[in-house]
């Protein structure tokens, strides 16, 4: 996985990811269920990735996502952050994030 995807040269405060109009998404108790209406695809986030989009969605940075769900879990923020750069790559990946103001 390319780390790198998920990082900007100046840190990741000004980095903000765009969700693509083929995706729509719905809160459901419990988890988010997204459609790729490309791929004509289904995919569910579990609770702790539902936070991660929730965060994403609202135009928070990563670094800023780690920081609320480090605060809303009680856990590391360094730890928190590879699991929100995990998470944004593998979304790169199938193209249910596109970096805003540049590449995927």
């Amino acid at each position: 996985m390319d780390l790198g995807s998920a990082t900007s040269a100046d840190g990741d405060e000004a980095l903000r990811f765009l969700i693509p109009e083929a995706i729509s998404w719905r809160d459901v108790p419990g988890e988010i269920v997204l459609f790729d209406a490309r791929a004509n695809a289904y995919h569910a986030l579990n609770l702790s990735a539902a936070q991660v989009w929730r965060a994403l969605a609202q135009g928070l940075s990563p670094q800023k996502t780690a920081m609320l769900l480090s605060a809303r879990f009680g856990r590391d923020t360094k730890e928190m952050a590879g699991d929100v750069t995990e998470f944004i790559n593998r979304a790169l990946e199938q193209g249910l994030l596109l970096r805003a103001g540049g590449p995927p």
